[in-house]
């Protein structure tokens, strides 16, 4: 249900972000009055346990899982783990938890 859908996360009535699941990548794209900054691509996979390490073998592997375990390329190359818990994931809604920061989005299909 994560895959090829549009999830949008409404911050202000003119800031919002989409974000599309593939198989292998979160692709983020922030809006600010309907400007399209650059996308993001990170790679990611998911898991059923909380890891400390992203492992990219299991890139487009995993089917299903808890988490969504995301590698983040920082300016300089540097590389940083994300994880998120998914809280509930429908046809309609994707609900997370940014384990780091206990951040929860809440992305709304469009």
């Amino acid at each position: 249900m994560l895959v090829n859908k549009e999830f949008v996360f409404l911050y202000k009535p003119n800031i919002y972000t989409i974000v599309i699941y593939t198989e292998t990548e979160e692709i983020s794209i922030l809006f600010v009055d309907d400007v399209k900054a650059p996308e993001l691509k990170r790679s990611y996979y998911l898991s059923d346990e909380i890891v400390d390490k992203f492992q990219p073998n299991l890139v487009g592997k995993s089917k299903s899982g808890k988490y969504i375990v995301m590698n983040v390329v920082e300016k300089g190359g540097k590389n940083r783990l994300e994880l998120y818990e998914i809280l509930e994931l429908t046809e309609t809604t994707l609900k997370t938890n940014h384990l780091r920061s206990g951040t929860i989005l809440e992305y709304k299909v469009e």
